[in-house]
Order: structure tokens, then C-alpha cells, then sequence
């Protein structure tokens, strides 16, 4: 039986003016977000900045995936 994919894009924007430098900190609000997707059972299988600046971003999108029912 081949296994059949649902897809959820995730997209994070850091409020006006704050970045997200090299491998910094995860913000709370994001880590608390994928782990109740986790739970929902979703896992990720890319995350990309959007808009890169001299190594620097403010917005990130994940792409995870679970099997459909």
C-alpha cells in the first residue's frame, strides 16, 4: 500500500524590526506552535528563510507533512 501525504505550510514573520541571525534563539511562540502541531502529528521536513539580508531574516517558512487519513 503506498502511504498517502497531507502537506501544511507553516510561515513565521518576526515583528517589525527583529531578525533571526545565523542558528539564534528560537522564539517561544514558534517552538510552542510546531510542538502542538507535532502532537497533531505533523513533522517537519524543510524550513527556509524567505528574505535573506547579510545572513539575517525575519521571516521563516516550515513545510510539514503527516500521513492523510
Amino acid at each position: 500500500m503506498i502511504t498517502k501525504w497531507e502537506y501544511h505550510i507553516y510561515k513565521y514573520k518576526q515583528p517589525s524590526g527583529m531578525v533571526f541571525r545565523g542558528a539564534g534563539e528560537v522564539p517561544e511562540e514558534v517552538q510552542n506552535e510546531l510542538n502542538a502541531l507535532g502532537q497533531e502529528g505533523w513533522e517537519i521536513i524543510a524550513a527556509y528563510p524567505v528574505a535573506m539580508a547579510q545572513g539575517s531574516t525575519n521571516q521563516v517558512v516550515i513545510i510539514l507533512k503527516r500521513p492523510s487519513a
